[in-house]
């Protein structure tokens, strides 16, 4: 009885504990791979393919839409690479309990939150630490007791930046033949069912400029959109001479996101003097948040994606080299086109929730 309870412990495989940071440092590197692929099989840069996948409308239960564009990127990316229909992403769980199954050999996709956690004190008994004790929900209706550190002269519990994951599924990867209900419909995700696309990306806009004060100044014959410091000013071409609405829409979110830079101003800071003589890392990682930012912002209002005219072969190998060059890259321009997108729908009021 012994010796047959000591192997059956020791044949107890034991997996090592991987942090929320390590999935999310082979999650980058698994997107970095699918940009590749994107850019190289599809011949696009894959923040545009990513519109047509339905980038910033991919959701969980009850159509609650994932935030962050890193979150939205991913999933776009794999529904890009997969050709899945659905943009509903369920965990394991939910779907069993829905009746049905995730099919053998699927793989599940990653989505992150960060967010601030408060430090706690583990020490058993009496210590030294400052601390309050907070009750906190423990599961099944139960609670449990944590103790909290704080700030000894502010009365503030200390806080730190933890990041979540959670492994979800595309419902197209799973068998909903024996599920009572079938398989579930996509939920409608409209902001305002009255507002059409256009509409809500000018109320963007709009609000926008009235919030940062930036102004926007159509320039006849202009073939170079951008954006300048001193002034604060988007200069673009007449409106009559974009040939495409989606490409207008790409250029002056693209700008937008440039002008989120300025130094004096409440924005999304970063120091972009002497930018054309930066070297190419530091105009990638710019360049890329921006089209990025305005992708997400096309895709968020509801403007159709339409191949631009700058998406030729030779501007997307260039991309690819970029990237190959400096894999980094990607993941500082997520994080910036997610900084930049959340500052530029907060100044919208019917965004800011």
């Amino acid at each position: 009885m012994t010796t047959a309870t000591k192997n059956k412990k020791a044949s107890k495989k034991k997996y090592p504990k991987v942090s929320d940071e390590q999935k999310l440092q082979t999650a980058q590197e698994k997107f970095d791979k699918m940009a590749i692929r994107i850019i190289e099989e599809k011949h696009v840069m894959f923040w545009d393919a990513m519109q047509d996948f339905g980038m910033g409308r991919h959701c969980g239960r009850d159509g609650k839409v994932y935030k962050g564009v890193r979150n939205q990127a991913y999933l776009a990316g794999e529904a890009c690479l997969n050709d899945y229909q659905s943009r509903q992403w369920l965990t394991y769980n939910r779907i069993a309990e829905l009746g049905a199954f995730v099919r053998k050999g699927e793989y599940s996709s990653q989505i992150f939150n960060i967010f601030m956690a408060p430090l706690k004190c583990w020490h058993k008994g009496d210590c030294d630490c400052d601390y309050i004790v907070v009750t906190v929900p423990a599961g099944n209706g139960s609670v449990k007791r944590e103790r909290h550190l704080v700030n000894p002269e502010t009365g503030q519990v200390k806080k730190t930046k933890r990041t979540g994951a959670l492994a979800v599924f595309n419902i197209d990867q799973a068998d909903w033949s024996d599920a009572p209900e079938g398989k579930p419909q996509d939920p409608t995700i409209d902001l305002d069912a009255t507002v059409t696309a256009h509409e809500l990306a000018d109320s963007i806009i709009n609000q926008y400029v009235e919030t940062t004060g930036v102004k926007v100044v159509e320039v006849p014959l202009s073939q170079a959109p951008n954006w300048t410091e001193h002034p604060d000013q988007i200069n673009l071409p007449l409106k009559a001479q974009w040939t495409a609405e989606g490409a207008y829409y790409s250029t002056i979110f693209h700008e937008m996101a440039h002008s989120t830079s300025i130094r004096d101003d409440k924005r999304v800071k970063r120091d972009l003097r002497g930018y054309y003589s930066k070297g190419q890392h530091v105009r990638g990682a710019e360049e890329m948040a921006a089209e990025i930012a305005s992708a997400y912002l096309r895709a968020y209002a509801g403007i159709e994606s339409e191949t631009l005219t700058d998406n030729s072969a030779a501007y997307v190998q260039s991309w690819a080299n970029v990237i190959k060059d400096d894999p980094k890259v990607i993941a500082e321009s997520m994080d910036l086109a997610d900084r930049i997108s959340r500052y530029i729908l907060s100044c919208a009021k019917e965004c800011a929730a």
